[in-house]
Order: structure tokens, then C-alpha cells, then sequence
């Protein structure tokens, strides 16, 4: 019976001093909430950031958007990357459809950098010296 009532004591104790251990423990982490200003710069601050990651991310998927047609048109009519960025950056700022802008290259000039028509029309890159491939 004596070990009993020690067992017990001694598991009261222990859980006493558990309990005790835990209110210190709050009462020392007790945190600071932060002013409203406080959180309203923090806020600002992350929608910032959000929108500048929204933005790198429309920026990246417009590149990767004009990669992969470039590879695409570069593929289709067996012609250089190069020179099938050219012809689809071109074809944008012109206002036209890439798929447009290619074929009209290749009906004038079958994708021929220095190509001269007998009219005297010239290809994408004429020669300073105005000599050209005759189609």
C-alpha cells in the first residue's frame, strides 16, 4: 500500500510540474500582435510581390509561346530558327497572323534571303550590292 501512495504521489507530482511547464511556456511565448498599420504594409508589401510574379510569369509564358512556334514553323517549312523567328516576330508587329506571314514568304521568295523577282522585287535580306537569287 505504501508503494502505492508513492506511485501515486509521484505521478501527481508529475503531472503538476507538466502542467505548470506548460503555463510558463505560454506565458513566456506570448506573442505581439502587430498594429493595423503594421499589417496593412505587410499587405501591400505581398501584393506587390504577387503582381510582380504575375507579371514574370506572363512574360514567361509568352516566351515559351513563341518558342514553341518557332520550333513549330521552323519544323514545318524546314527553314532555320533563326530566320523563322524573324519571319514571326515581324508577321506580330505587322499586325498579321504568323501563319499568314509564312506563307507569303514562302509564295515571294521560298523562304530565299537574297531573292530577286524579275519585277526587281528582293527577299527578306537583300545584298548591299542589290545582287539577289533570281526566282
Amino acid at each position: 500500500m505504501l508503494v502505492r501512495a508513492g506511485a501515486l504521489l509521484a505521478c501527481a507530482l508529475l503531472v503538476s510540474g507538466l502542467a505548470g511547464s506548460t503555463a510558463r511556456v505560454r506565458a513566456s511565448d506570448e506573442a505581439v500582435l502587430p498594429s493595423p498599420k503594421e499589417v496593412g504594409d505587410e499587405f501591400r508589401t505581398m501584393s506587390h510581390r504577387l503582381e510582380a510574379a504575375e507579371g514574370e510569369l506572363a512574360l514567361a509564358r509568352v516566351q515559351i509561346e513563341r518558342a514553341n512556334a518557332v520550333f513549330k514553323y521552323s519544323s514545318h517549312y524546314q527553314i532555320p530558327a533563326d530566320l523563322t523567328a524573324s519571319i514571326y516576330d515581324i508577321a506580330l508587329s505587322e499586325g498579321i497572323e504568323p501563319e499568314v506571314g509564312f506563307r507569303l514568304v514562302q509564295i515571294e521568295s521560298n523562304f530565299k534571303l537574297k531573292a530577286l523577282s524579275y519585277a526587281g522585287a528582293v527577299g527578306l535580306y537583300p545584298d548591299p550590292a542589290g545582287h539577289g537569287e533570281v526566282l
